[in-house]
């Protein structure tokens, strides 16, 4: 059974173009991945690892992990940040694989930071071994004609672009991913191309006076033109260093978040779906692990020093 509901998942995801980017739980951690403006933001050099296991129990689920750093350059007078990212996500046969380097112009505005992002890579999608026709009470369904028979893989150039205001309680931004809408071509099927996904993201920090306590709600709209998911987050912040928090991801799952900052400056972050659409009777739910470092390097420095932002890994 488990195998035919996730056949039924590639033939949605891969033949009708349904939002074809890697989901995470830890958004508000992960602004650099939605949106290469934010790349330098946070003023020191940043580097985060998200690995995800998404649908546990389902034969053939995502498995996706992430790896980025960003850092903020000075040059001329003039703020820059810089930065890379490094996807692998795996569904099923499918295997894909994005490496992409990020710049960003920073200016200052008014109370704050306007900053304007763009992101150049690389993205391979491979297909490993044979895909069997599903069967449905010992008939055949048909091919699809997006699926390769066999082994194959292709490679294209992506471009991405965001722009970002970030302030001292607040941020806001919009990106658009896959911006050429480059087709991978594989030796025996009709062409599949990634479409551009645009997302909406913000987020806000109160500190409740006279207490250790700050509460950052956020929010995250993404969408392919075809399909659109919202979510929103609260997390509560005690004493700078431990975070507790609950995601509400429309039509998807319930998320509830939890996270440590140790004494070397590491971060640590879990977070579990509890999903809450049909596949939750297949799957036992969702888990991220984060990791996040922060440091700055100077020549007059003897030792890195982490940054103490309340808002950003």
């Amino acid at each position: 059974m488990r195998k035919i509901v996730f056949i039924i998942f590639i033939l949605f995801t891969v033949g009708v173009n349904a939002q074809q980017d890697p989901q995470f739980s830890h958004n508000m951690f992960n602004l650099t991945e939605l949106n290469p403006a934010n790349s330098g933001l946070n003023g020191n050099i940043c580097t985060k690892l998200i690995s995800r296991q998404q649908w546990v129990g389902l034969e053939g689920s995502p498995n996706t992990t992430l790896f980025t750093a960003d850092a903020k350059i000075d040059f001329l007078g003039i703020s820059h940040g810089v930065g890379i990212s490094i996807i692998d996500d795996r569904l099923g046969l499918e295997k894909n694989f994005n490496a992409a380097a990020n710049y960003a112009y920073h200016q200052a505005l008014a109370n704050g930071i306007l900053s304007i992002g763009t992101s150049l890579g690389i993205q391979n999608k491979a297909f490993d071994g044979e895909w069997l026709e599903p069967q449905y009470e010992g008939n055949l369904t048909g091919s699809d004609p997006a699926i390769p028979t066999s082994g194959d893989q292709n490679s294209i150039f992506d471009i991405d672009l965001g722009l970002m205001y970030h302030a001292a309680n607040y941020y806001l931004g919009l990106s658009v991913t896959h911006l050429t809408q480059q087709s991978f071509k594989f030796s025996n099927v009709d062409l599949s191309y990634q479409k551009r996904h645009y997302y909406l993201l913000g987020g806000y920090n109160v500190n409740l006076a006279s207490s250790f306590i700050d509460i950052q709600p956020s929010f995250l709209i993404k969408t392919d033109g075809n399909s659109s998911q919202f979510s929103f987050n609260v997390n509560a912040l005690y004493n700078k260093k431990i975070w507790l928090g609950v995601t509400y991801r429309a039509e998807d799952a319930m998320i509830v978040l939890a996270g440590i900052e140790l004494i070397n400056g590491l971060k640590i972050g879990y977070a579990y779906d509890l999903v809450t659409s049909k596949l939750k009777t297949p799957s036992s739910g969702s888990h991220e692990i984060m990791l996040g470092y922060c440091f700055e390097i100077g020549l007059d420095k003897k030792s890195p020093q982490r940054y103490k932002s309340v808002r950003f890994l």
